[in-house]
């Protein structure tokens, strides 16, 4: 196992590590761990998540959008035969 130091950790980001750590009844150095590897899809063992490229370059949509957008296309596939 490697160690590592984080050098000139802002104030508010140390607050919010320090704050989810408690509220997870964790350490601040695990909570950064799981932090990390949620972060670049490492499981705990080193393995790579299977994650979706696609998803991780262009996001999700929000629940309801999907079906909005969808609706919105439906206008572009009628055709004005007025002009």
């Amino acid at each position: 196992m490697r160690s590592i130091t984080i050098h000139n950790l802002g104030e508010p980001l140390y607050r919010s590590l320090a704050s989810k750590a408690r509220r997870d009844g964790r350490s601040l150095n695990r909570t950064i761990k799981s932090i990390l590897e949620e972060a670049l899809g490492v499981t705990a063992g080193g393995e790579h998540r299977s994650t979706n490229v696609f998803q991780d370059l262009c996001g999700i949509l929000p629940r309801g959008e999907a079906e909005r957008l969808l609706k919105m296309e439906e206008e572009f596939e009628t055709i004005d035969e007025e002009q």
